[in-house]
């Protein structure tokens, strides 16, 4: 056997160790190359899908009108919701119109803008949706749809569509309308989110239907340009004309004409120039034809306006209509316009027509010279006369007495108010004091007044030689009271020593002159009063019956009267009936008491035991005075 020599197996060679971040990168190119394979797998059915089905055609978006279709061969619209009566825009020679506006000019510039919006419109080239149960949602069922017709001026039809919205009103949608038109609806394209919608050029309201004004063109309702410079204004108010000629070289300054002459109040003239100036219309009323039925053609409120653009004399006037929902019918006429009547708001009424207080300078009558006292004043109206003396008491203050009608001591509060009244009587002044006037046709002659009043003062007398002190003389100033015209008195002042002067005066400034002499009368009494009030009258007092009625109050009232004057005890039945606070109550009433003016009143008139009625805002009082 041959020898052999034992063989030693070779060493194995080490495994070279991996850095940490070569273990990392070796990892992540691992995921990649599986998500590549994956995207492969993916892609490959849907590359022969696309293959099946060979290459697909790209819709462009189709023009909403017809090819060709210009904005000047339309002349007629017609827009309508669901069976309303079509709302009409028609041109003709003289331009657009509305003919249910009493066929008034239309807005060029909105008709305009709807057909450039239209005709510029595209829709996409499939439908949004061609299921009639989904229009609905588009506002494009048959109900609720907004059509919008064209047509030529022969009425030949353009072009015909429904209009709706989507639901936040910034896209349009559209259903055409013809035989040979598509089905289905169509959004329009280029439209979102400016809100400047083809919808919205339609002038509709909330309930999608027409607002005929919106299409009006209303501004050929101007009553002058803005910065005019007006000569001559008129206003016929009713049963007043007031007249005022602004002056040629100062701005500032108007002068009266009318009613009577003097200085206008030139802010409140400017102000009805402003309220003018900036008066526009709201709607069309009707037409020259419709002044009857407006209250044009009768009317007594107007207002003449003349000035001269560019050299241009120009009159205006605006007759003023019936009034209706905030607006007043208006006429406006110059010498190039006036066959329409607008509506405008009547907030105008009460800036023009105002009362001649506003509009001409008024003067101070100064009847009473400053620094004077006066001493005495006389009243007359009719056969009522009043007459109040101021005289000096021994150790007292001069206090004031009243001597016509009756012997008393005046009423130092009602005095007083009397005589402020006087001291700042203002009017307006007209002519050279009443001597070149026919004093009677105004019932102002001295001769035959029936009612006037005179107030007197003293005056320091001139000293004569070898007298210490000079007597006072007395002054009087009176007034003359006459007709009175449009809420206006005239009234003579014959003041001494000065020429007389007519005044004209606002009536209602005039009450106080003329209170019942009663009122000037002082006077202390206590009463006993029962006052019956009913349910619903005064929620302070609470009838004894909460459920009478003022008929069975009043029959009430009359059966305790009854009583009383057969003799009853007053204090008996004020006891039992007297829904005042305190039942029994005796009251001390002067004419400072701080009484209701009828309480006072009734009090002051009545003598001792006697028994009257009066009714305040609390019920019926029975009163009887006592003392």
């Amino acid at each position: 056997m041959a020898d052999t020599e034992p063989t030693t197996a070779a060493p194995a060679q080490a495994t070279e160790r991996l850095k940490p971040d070569e273990v990392i990168a070796s990892q992540r190119n691992r995921q990649v190359l599986i998500l590549t394979v994956l995207i492969v797998l993916l892609a490959i059915p849907v590359y022969f899908t696309r293959s099946g089905k060979g290459k697909e055609t790209k819709v462009e978006p189709a023009p909403l009108a017809p090819l060709g279709l210009k904005a000047e061969d339309v002349g007629l619209i017609e827009i309508w919701r669901d069976k309303d009566t079509p709302f009409v825009l028609k041109q003709d020679s003289g331009g657009w119109r509305v003919p249910s506006r009493f066929d008034a000019p239309a807005d060029q510039s909105d008709i305009d803008a709807l057909l450039q919006k239209l005709l510029k419109a595209e829709r996409l080239g499939k439908p949004s949706t061609e299921d009639t149960a989904k229009f609905v949602l588009y506002s494009l069922d048959d109900d609720e749809a907004v059509h919008l017709k064209l047509a030529d001026k022969s009425g030949k039809p353009l072009l015909e569509l429904m209009l709706g919205r989507g639901e936040d009103g910034s896209r349009d949608f559209v259903r055409l309308v013809g035989a040979d038109q598509p089905k289905g609806i169509f959004e329009l394209t280029g439209m979102g989110a400016d809100w400047d919608t083809l919808y919205s050029r339609l002038q509709l309201d909330a309930d999608g239907k027409t607002e005929a004004r919106r299409w009006l063109d209303l501004s050929s309702f101007r009553v002058f340009e803005q910065g005019a410079r007006i000569s001559r204004l008129v206003i016929h108010d009713i049963d007043r004309t007031f007249e005022f000629r602004h002056d040629p070289i100062d701005d500032n300054k108007w002068s009266a004409l009318q009613p009577r002459t003097g200085d206008g109040e030139t802010p409140a003239i400017q102000g009805v120039l402003g309220a003018l100036e900036n008066l526009g219309a709201s709607d069309i009323a009707g037409r020259d034809t419709d002044a009857v039925k407006l209250g044009i053609f009768e009317s007594k409120r107007s207002v003449v306006l003349e000035y001269a653009p560019g050299g241009i004399p120009t009159t205006v006037t605006l007759t003023f209509g019936v009034q209706q929902n905030g607006d007043v019918a208006v006429a406006l006429k110059t010498q190039t316009q006036g066959t329409l009547i607008y509506w405008v708001k009547d907030y105008v009424l009460g800036k023009v027509f105002r009362r001649p207080v506003d509009f001409i300078r008024r003067d101070d009558l100064g009847l009473l010279p400053v620094g004077r006292d006066a001493t005495r004043v006389r009243v007359t109206d009719g056969d009522k006369v009043l007459d109040l003396v101021r005289r000096t008491l021994p150790d007292a203050a001069p206090q004031w007495f009243m001597t016509l009608p009756q012997e008393s001591r005046a009423e130092r509060l009602a005095v007083s108010n009397l005589l402020t009244t006087l001291n700042t009587l203002r009017g307006f002044r007209q002519g050279d004091g009443g001597q070149a006037q026919d004093l009677t046709a105004l019932g102002l002659d001295p001769k035959t007044s029936s009612k006037w009043l005179e107030l007197t003062w003293l005056e320091a007398g001139t000293k004569k030689e070898g007298e210490d002190k000079p007597a006072d003389v007395p002054k009087t100033a009176t007034l003359y009271f006459g007709t009175t015209v449009a809420g206006e008195v005239a009234v003579l002042r014959v003041v001494t020593d000065q020429p007389a002067a007519v005044f004209w005066l606002e009536a209602d400034k005039l009450e106080q002159l003329f209170a019942e002499p009663d009122d000037y009368r002082y006077f202390e009494v206590k009463v006993r009063h029962i006052l019956i009030s009913w349910k619903g009258k005064n929620a302070r007092v609470t009838p004894k019956d909460p459920e009478r009625t003022e008929a069975q109050a009043r029959a009430l009232v009359e059966e305790i009267i009854k009583r009383a004057k057969a003799g009853e005890d007053f204090v008996a039945l004020q006891s039992k009936y007297n829904e005042d606070s305190v039942a029994d109550n005796v009251y001390d009433v002067n004419p400072a008491s701080g009484f209701v003016e009828a309480f006072v009143k009734l009090a002051g008139r009545l003598n001792v035991n006697d028994i009257d009625t009066c009714e305040t805002d609390f019920g019926i009082h029975i009163m009887k005075r006592v003392e």
